[in-house]
């Protein structure tokens, strides 16, 4: 079970990092638009 809970959470960590990477990006293009989001 800890192995499985582990690798659920690295893959759980790498999704969310994809996802912070890609909002990164999007506030880099266009930093008013993610600031009125925020």
């Amino acid at each position: 079970m800890p192995l499985t809970i582990g690798k659920l959470v690295i893959a759980m960590v790498d999704t969310i990092m994809l996802f912070v990477s890609q909002v990164n990006q999007t506030t880099v293009t266009a930093p008013g638009i993610g600031v009125n989001n925020a």
